[in-house]
C-alpha cells in the first residue's frame, strides 16, 4: 500500500511504498542531489550521487560528440572510421543510461513512474541498439537525464534540512 509523504526539498506531494524511518524522501533524484548541495557556501558536498551525475553528463556530452564526429567521417566518405566511431557513441549511451539507473536507484527515487520512464529509455536505446540509430539513443539518454534532475530546478522549501 502507497503511502503519502512530501518530498523533503521541494515539498511535492507524491506516494511510495516504502518508507525508511528517519530518512529525508525525495520525489525525484533532482530534489535528491539538490539537496545535498550546501544552500550559503560551506564545502562542496562530495556525494557518490553527485559524482554518477557528473559522470553521466560528462559522458552523455561526448556520446552526442562521437556521433557528430561520425557524421562528419561519413560526409568525408570514411565509412568505416565512422561506423566504429558510431559504435563507441552507442557504447556510451548504455554506459550513461546504466549510470542514471543507478542513480536513480541511489537517490531513493522509487516511485511507479521512475520504473516506467527506465523502462521506456532503457527500451528505446535497446532498439537504437538494434537500428543503430545514434540520435535515437542520445534522445532516450538525454530523456531519463531530464527526467533525472528534474528536481533540480526547484526550489528549496524553506523548513527542509541538509541530509
Amino acid at each position: 500500500m502507497a503511502e503519502r509523504v512530501t518530498c523533503h526539498y521541494c515539498g511535492l506531494p507524491f506516494k511510495v511504498r516504502r518508507v525508511e524511518p528517519g530518512q529525508p524522501v525525495y520525489c525525484c533524484s533532482g530534489c535528491a542531489v539538490a539537496a545535498r548541495i550546501p544552500a550559503q557556501g560551506g564545502d562542496w558536498p562530495l556525494t557518490a550521487e553527485l559524482g554518477l551525475a557528473c559522470a553521466a553528463g560528462f559522458l552523455f556530452f561526448n556520446q552526442v560528440l562521437l556521433e557528430v564526429l561520425a557524421g562528419l567521417m561519413r560526409g568525408d566518405g570514411r565509412e568505416v572510421t565512422a561506423d566504429r566511431i558510431h559504435l563507441a557513441g552507442l557504447g556510451l549511451g548504455v554506459v550513461v543510461w546504466l549510470l542514471l539507473a543507478i542513480f536513480q536507484w541511489r537517490s531513493g527515487a522509487r516511485r511507479a513512474i521512475d520504473g516506467v520512464v527506465l523502462a521506456v529509455t532503457g527500451l528505446t536505446l535497446g532498439a537504437a541498439l538494434f537500428t543503430s540509430s545514434a540520435w535515437c539513443a542520445a534522445g532516450a539518454v538525454a530523456g531519463l537525464m531530464l527526467w533525472a534532475a528534474r528536481g533540480l530546478g526547484r526550489k528549496r522549501r524553506p523548513n527542509s534540512v541538509d541530509a
